[in-house]
């Protein structure tokens, strides 16, 4: 009974085959993403909630009123800084008005002409509006120097408390990092839980079932898997640790597709010995030893490393010799034999009779 061949399609089939399995291979990886994400909301520890348990809320409570007293001075200096402006300003007017004045009673004085009471009265107001702002602004540089240094204590009390606090956060750090090394630990489980299962799968499947027809979805499961968890892995392991497990993983690839070409050769499969007979035969070499097979027109040939290229002019038949059987001058192997149905010479190691199409058993 005769082998059912693979039937490849049509080229533009084979492209769309592609295609889609690379677009099935990008839509599972979303798919694990979307999944891995969800895993990731798992709520994880709460720094305040541990912070509580190491700092009293008396010393929190200390630290804001404290904190809200630092910025009542800032802005009680600000305001008294805004109100030696306005003095300063008010003053420097009443001088230069008091100048003015004190400029005219002069010159009224040199003219000899007495200074009207108008004049007079109003020099005075001047004299007492200047010594009152001056009084004003000596006033508000005292208030400021008060200001200050109680702004001054306030921030040095603020500091301490903020060093107590401060060394008292330290054994919750301590907590919150152990807890969170922990979560997140717990959730590189839940992930690799869900996608190792689904890549020991894919792997199995790729072993076991590759010759099948639906061997693209099965290698676009492989490697959306195969992704999801290396960047699980270089996401939630250290980057020293996980050097040694990338470079590992390097080596069982390499090792297991060397293992594979090592036991094709060793213990070679049907399909692939077929395959390598049919090129040996199309390149008429010996599929065995690769010696040149010079049977009928092909060994008045030259042979050269690339196969027979020019014709010798010696010895040329003028008939067609009748076809025999051959046997390779190097290795000893049958390459051509009668076929038992219709003694026609056939390929000893192909499947099938060239003439009746009957077919033979290759071991």
């Amino acid at each position: 009974m005769k082998a059912h061949n693979k039937q490849k399609g049509p080229w533009m089939h084979r492209v769309l085959i592609y295609f889609f399995s690379f677009l099935l291979t990008i839509l599972l990886i979303w798919l694990l993403g979307f999944v891995q994400r969800d895993i990731s909301k798992i709520p994880g520890p709460d720094y305040k909630e541990i912070e509580e348990k190491y700092i009293d809320q008396s010393l929190r409570d200390q630290l804001e009123a404290l904190t809200k007293q630092s910025e009542t001075l800032q802005r009680q200096i600000k305001n008294q800084g805004e109100i030696q402006g306005i003095l300063r300003n008010s003053t420097s007017n009443s001088q230069q008005t008091m100048n003015q004045l004190l400029e005219m009673h002069r010159h009224n004085i040199d003219q000899g002409v007495k200074p009207t009471e108008a004049e007079q009265n109003a020099l005075a107001e001047s004299e007492k509006i200047f010594l009152e702002n001056q009084q004003k602004y000596q006033e508000a540089n005292q208030e400021i120097a008060r200001l200050s240094q109680n702004l001054r204590n306030c921030q040095e009390n603020i500091q301490s408390l903020n060093d107590e606090i401060q060394e008292k956060r330290k054994p919750a750090q301590e907590e919150y990092n152990e807890a969170l090394k922990s979560h997140n630990f717990m959730i590189a489980s839940l992930k690799l839980a869900v996608l190792l299962p689904l890549l020991l799968i894919a792997s199995w499947f790729a072993i076991k079932k590759r010759q099948t027809a639906y061997t693209p979805i099965i290698y676009s499961a492989f490697i959306a898997t195969f992704w999801r968890v290396f960047l699980v892995m270089h996401e939630h392991f250290p980057k020293d640790f996980f050097k040694y497990i990338a470079i590992g993983a390097a080596i069982l690839i390499v090792l297991a597709f060397l293992i594979h070409l090592i036991r094709q050769i060793v213990s070679p499969k049907k399909d692939w010995l077929l395959k390598q007979y049919k090129e040996s035969y199309t390149r008429h070499l010996c599929p065995i030893c690769s010696y040149p097979i010079e049977r009928g027109p092909l060994k008045y040939m030259l042979w050269t490393s690339k196969g027979p290229k020019i014709r010798l002019p010696l010895q040329t038949p003028e008939n067609h010799e009748e076809e025999q059987p051959y046997v390779c001058p190097s290795c000893g192997s049958s390459l051509f034999e009668h076929c038992k149905e219709c003694n026609a010479v056939r390929p000893s190691l192909l499947p099938y009779c060239q003439s009746c199409g009957v077919e033979k058993t290759i071991d």
